[in-house]
């Protein structure tokens, strides 16, 4: 009995244990490296965020591309001819749907 009382104090500490990282990292990402001032930032956030927006263009592109791909490739699955099964049918009706 008295280790089910003890159960919630052990989650406790451990929850108070893994925050505690988190808070010293940001704490250390604060501070400016070794012989680095704080004015130089500004700029490379600038440099960085147009990277950020150039790599999410391309990705988007990217993704339209695929998806333009996978839309001919399932409409290169429909056939048309003049005598076709049951399955044909409903593939071409899938596909152009």
């Amino acid at each position: 009995m008295k280790l089910l009382a003890s159960i919630p104090l052990v989650l406790a500490a451990g929850l108070a244990l893994a925050a505690l990282p988190a808070a010293s990292q940001t704490a250390a990402e604060a501070k400016p490296p070794d012989g680095e001032s704080r004015l130089a930032e500004p700029a490379d956030a600038g440099e960085d965020a147009t990277r950020r927006r150039e790599a999410a263009e391309e990705r988007r592109r990217m993704a339209q591309k695929e998806a333009e791909d996978r839309k001919r490739e399932r409409e290169r699955r429909c056939v048309i001819r003049p005598v076709m099964t049951d399955r044909e049918i409903a593939t071409c009706k899938e596909v152009w749907r």
